[in-house]
């Protein structure tokens, strides 16, 4: 019988393929609609940033069929370049539908980015462009951790990420 570990890995690596068409789609200069929620129409930048973790993993797990293949280094550091169009000049992320420069979503993308940053800090070979995708994740994290820092929140029920988010930063700055 298969451990659960197992079968995430198995399910990760059969999915490879849509991550790295869907990385494709985001990734090219018609993309725009993609960013668009169909209900409300509003733009929202997380689509592309939530593939580079895939990529990452992949890179980095013995076994894979993509085990230290730079493609997934690369496909992971534009896919982070994409996000980052989403990232205002303060660090800040918006909910796409309510709210804009918010520290609490901010929280919970530097909380997704935070075991991108990890895994390479542990596993990294410091090739060139680990390096580079490993600088990148600090700048983000950086910007963000300073918006959740300064921006303050609006519900009190946001302190909880708002703080989770400062732990994540901190723990790379």
């Amino acid at each position: 019988m298969k451990n659960h570990y197992q079968l995430l890995k198995e399910f990760l690596f059969k999915q490879m393929g849509n991550y790295i068409a869907a990385h494709r789609m985001f990734t090219t200069p018609d993309q725009e609609a993609l960013y668009q929620d169909a209900v409300s129409g509003v733009r929202d930048g997380m689509h592309p940033g939530q593939y580079s973790i895939y990529f990452v993993i992949a890179y980095y797990t013995e076994g894979s069929k993509y085990y230290h293949d730079e493609k997934m280094l690369e496909y992971a550091y534009e896919s982070l370049c994409e996000y980052e169009r989403f990232v205002h000049e303060d660090g800040s992320v918006d909910l796409a539908v309510t709210n804009f420069h918010d520290p609490a979503q901010t929280g919970f993308h530097s909380q997704a980015l935070f075991p991108q940053a990890a895994i390479i800090e542990r596993y990294t070979q410091h090739t060139p462009l680990e390096d580079k995708l490993f600088e990148k994740y600090l700048e983000l994290m950086e910007r963000m951790g300073e918006a959740m820092a300064t921006l303050g929140f609006h519900t009190p029920n946001h302190r909880w990420i708002i703080s989770s988010g400062l732990a994540c930063t901190y723990y790379f700055t």
